[in-house]
């Protein structure tokens, strides 16, 4: 048996269902919309004929499936007793919300001979939610299927150095078409570095040397079943820091044209404030917070940040790599040279340009060639530019490593 796509809000319901008093969903308040919404149907079985049974539900935000008054299945709602005002746990969105079932094999001993009843209750996350959506279907006598793992982060054929630490994330996506994923090892050549029994699938690798390396990812559901991922990797020396995450960089958010001088070397920043970073505001996590000014929806479109690092020879070093954490533009310019650019367009840009698109950059990598280095002190500066004047955030930060010469 199969359900069909009940819900509201994704335009791909193939039932709608009602969130209020407003029997055409017109009018009502889309800020007091019901929490639950509870889901009935009844079907006939045979259990002695069922070898196996696998059910999959397709929820948002928050579920749980009952077969004949058992809970046989809870997705992000907590543990315990829950009741109609219970939210759920967090947003599901995405993927997950549309294709990705949630698979579980169940018992055929809690089928009856004749009718049975399966009953869901789906719980949003907040009364304002904009969709809601439930779909289930149950299977009998199927053939478990395997896992799918990929490693998400190193990437085939990538140079990789470790952190200051010595050590090296490793990352990895697992899902299971029919069940879940009970278990990924993970592994360096045969040596294996950790074991995840939950999501996020990802092991640190502990004391990584220099050479080259096949890192491999093993995903076992709970029929037993496996996937395999490997990529192949170089580990290289760690990269000298020269800016640290969370350093300390001077600022203006006063939402003053500075024209194009602020971003060289000769530039005099001494009348600036400073804080460590993250700079920002709207996220909560931001370790300083900036100024957008005195109307919230026309807040400033544009902030300046600057500081200096000192190379004693520049020669040694091939490139640099520069991270950077951005919402939602940023140019930045060492030595007052471009060397990287997000989300802006093309061209001249200024003070009052906007970002085309609202996006958020989590330390992404440019590298900076050698070429505008210089002995002694140098220069970065950076622009971080909104995407719409009544943005709600704004972050930045960011590192710079060394690429060693050869």
């Amino acid at each position: 048996m199969s359900g069909d796509s009940l819900g509201y809000g994704d335009d791909e319901e193939t039932t709608e269902v009602l969130f209020g008093p407003d029997p055409d969903n017109a009018n009502n308040d889309p800020g007091n919309k019901f929490i639950t919404t509870y889901f009935r149907h009844t079907f006939s079985a045979n259990p002695p004929d069922y070898v196996n049974t696998l059910l999959r539900v397709l929820y948002d935000d928050g579920v749980i499936v009952y077969v004949n008054g058992i809970e046989v299945f809870r997705g992000n709602l907590p543990d315990g007793d829950v009741d109609y005002l219970t939210t759920a746990e967090g947003t599901v969105d995405g993927d997950d919300e549309t294709i990705n079932f949630a698979g579980l094999e169940i018992d055929p001993a809690l089928f009856v001979a004749g009718e049975n009843v399966l009953a869901v209750e789906v719980h949003q996350v907040e009364v304002d939610s904009t969709d809601m959506g439930m779909d289930l279907d149950l299977t009998a006598n199927f053939e478990p299927a395997p896992p799918s793992i990929a490693i998400t982060s190193p990437t085939e054929g990538q140079i990789i150095a470790p952190d200051a630490s010595g050590a090296i994330l490793i990352t990895a996506e697992a899902t299971d078409p029919d069940g879940t994923v009970e278990l990924v090892e993970f592994f360096q050549s045969v040596t294996k570095v950790a074991e995840v029994d939950s999501e996020p699938f990802e092991a640190t690798w502990e004391d990584a040397e220099e050479g080259d390396y096949t890192l491999t990812a093993v995903a076992i559901d709970a029929s037993g079943l496996r996937a395999t991922a490997t990529v192949n990797v170089t580990v290289a020396a760690p990269r000298p820091v020269l800016i640290p995450r969370g350093d300390v960089w001077r600022y203006d958010d006063t939402g003053t044209d500075l024209g194009d001088a602020w971003r060289g070397p000769a530039f005099d920043d001494s009348n600036w404030a400073s804080a460590g970073a993250e700079l920002g505001y709207g996220d909560g996590d931001e370790a300083a917070l900036l100024g957008f000014g005195p109307d919230e929806d026309n807040k400033y479109t544009t902030y300046y940040f600057r500081k200096t690092f000192l190379l004693a020879d520049p020669i040694g070093y091939e490139s640099l790599l520069l991270n950077l954490k951005a919402d939602d533009g940023y140019v930045a310019y060492v030595n007052g040279v471009e060397v990287a650019r997000g989300n802006l367009p093309s061209g001249p840009i200024s003070y009052d340009t906007l970002a085309p698109a609202a996006d958020e950059y989590d330390f992404v990598a440019s590298v900076v060639p050698d070429i505008v280095l210089v002995p002694g002190e140098n220069s970065i500066a950076v622009e971080v530019h909104q995407g719409e004047v009544d943005s709600s955030d704004l972050s930045f930060d960011l590192e710079l490593l060394g690429n060693l010469a050869p």
